[in-house]
C-alpha cells in the first residue's frame, strides 16, 4: 500500500521566502541574439534538484524590464530532475528579454539569469555565464503563491488529455514550501502506477480535465489537469484525497497536492 502519500490537507496560503542564491548555478542561451523566427534555447547547469530546494524549479521569459519578483511570464518551463539540461522557448516579437531561473519556493528570487536581444543585431553564439547576476532576497513574511505566467496570445492548445508518463507530486507546506511527497506514472488510458509497482485504475473526463482514481493506491483520489493559466507551459494535475478539486487557475495553492509532469522520469 502507499504510505506518505496522503499528508494533512492545512490550508497555508502565505509563506516566507527562505532560500538564497545557489552561485554555482548558471543560465545562458544559445546566442545572444536570435531572430523573430527562431526558438530560444536556454541551456542550465548545476541546479539543485527539486527536493533540495523545497519545490519544482522553472525559467521564464520575460521582458529586460520586468521586475524581479513578477509572477507572469511570456513562457515558462518547468525543469526535468536534472541539475544540467536545456529547454526550448517559443519565437519572440523584436526586444529584450532575460531568461530567469526561479524556485517554485521562493519565487520572488531570481536564482541565476541571462539576458539576449531577438530581432534587433545579428546573432552571434556566446559562452556559458559562470556569474549569472542575483539580486538581495525579497524581505520574508510577503504572501506566496503559485506563479501564474500570463497566457501568450496564439499559444497552441494542449493535448485533450494528459500526457502519459511520469509525475512527481509535492503538496503545500507554509514556510517549508512544497515538499516532495511521491511519484506516479499514467501509464496508459485506464491505468496508473505509483513508484514502480503499486497499480491502480483512473478515468478521465477530457470535457473537465478531471481524473478520478477508482482502485489501487491513490483510490479516492481526484484531480484536475491544467492546460492553460499557470501550468500551461508545464503540464500538472492538482490532486486531492477528498474529492473533486476547485479551478485553480488564478487562486493561491492552497491544501491540494500538485503532480508536475516529468517527461525524463523522476530521479
Amino acid at each position: 500500500m502507499l504510505t506518505g502519500c496522503r499528508p494533512a490537507l492545512t490550508l497555508l496560503l502565505t509563506a516566507t521566502a527562505l532560500l538564497s542564491p545557489v552561485a554555482a548555478q548558471t543560465l545562458y542561451t544559445s546566442k545572444t541574439a536570435y531572430s523573430t523566427s527562431e526558438t530560444i534555447r536556454v541551456t542550465f547547469k548545476e541546479v539543485p534538484l527539486d527536493h533540495e530546494v523545497g519545490g519544482p524549479r522553472y525559467v521564464v521569459v520575460v521582458p529586460a524590464s520586468a521586475p524581479d519578483a513578477q509572477t507572469s511570464a511570456l513562457e515558462t518551463q518547468y525543469l526535468q530532475s536534472d541539475p544540467d539540461g536545456t529547454v526550448v522557448f517559443r519565437a519572440l516579437q523584436p526586444g529584450t528579454y532575460q531568461a530567469r531561473l526561479k524556485y517554485m519556493s521562493s519565487m520572488g528570487l531570481v536564482q541565476a539569469r541571462t539576458a539576449f536581444t531577438v530581432g534587433m543585431s545579428k546573432a552571434v553564439p556566446t559562452p556559458p555565464n559562470p556569474r549569472p547576476a542575483v539580486p538581495a532576497p525579497t524581505p520574508g513574511g510577503a504572501p506566496v503563491q503559485v506563479p501564474v505566467p500570463a497566457q501568450p496570445a496564439g499559444q497552441a492548445i494542449l493535448p485533450a488529455n494528459p500526457p502519459m508518463g511520469e509525475y512527481a507530486v509535492y503538496q503545500w507546506n507554509g514556510p517549508g514550501g512544497f515538499v516532495y511527497g511521491y511519484r506516479f506514472s499514467l501509464v496508459d488510458s485506464k491505468r496508473y502506477r505509483v513508484r514502480d509497482n503499486e497499480w491502480g485504475t483512473y478515468a478521465y473526463t477530457a470535457s473537465s480535465k478531471r481524473l478520478k482514481f477508482l482502485t489501487g493506491p491513490l483510490k479516492g483520489f481526484e484531480g484536475l489537469y491544467y492546460t492553460k493559466g499557470r501550468n500551461a507551459d508545464g503540464p500538472t494535475i492538482a490532486l486531492s484525497p477528498s474529492g473533486p478539486v476547485v479551478n485553480l487557475e488564478s487562486r493561491a495553492n492552497g491544501a491540494y497536492q500538485f503532480g508536475f509532469f516529468r517527461p525524463g522520469g523522476v530521479k
